[in-house]
């Protein structure tokens, strides 16, 4: 599905007073709207997994030189299991709006 960033990420007065409980989902929708990548949790507190149409190890180093945590790469917590395209990430109330613009971008571009 095809999401504009800017829609996606808009945070109301509400939302931001309250800590943003739903960082984790709002992070998880920009990331989706980024073409290839697939979320394969349905259901989550703060972490999700995605699949990425790549190396995930490659990714999240791609993403470390432009300044951005990606997450960690599945077949680190789950050798043997063929998740080299997996990333897991993790949003909390911590999380800012440009955090995950920030993210959404990245990801964009080293894709």
């Amino acid at each position: 599905r095809s999401i504009p960033l800017g829609e996606a990420i808009r945070l109301g007065r509400g939302e931001s007073s309250t800590g943003g409980n739903d960082k984790d989902s709002i992070l998880a929708d920009a990331l989706e709207a980024v073409e290839g990548v697939e979320i394969l949790t349905p259901r989550f507190f703060n972490e999700f997994a995605f699949r990425v149409p790549g190396n995930a190890e490659a990714i999240l180093a791609q993403l470390d030189e432009l300044g951005v945590i990606g997450g960690v790469r599945a077949s680190r917590l789950y050798p043997g299991k063929k998740l080299d395209d997996v990333i897991i990430a993790c949003a909390t109330e911590c999380t800012t709006p440009e955090d995950i613009e920030a993210y959404a971008a990245a990801l964009k571009e080293v894709l």
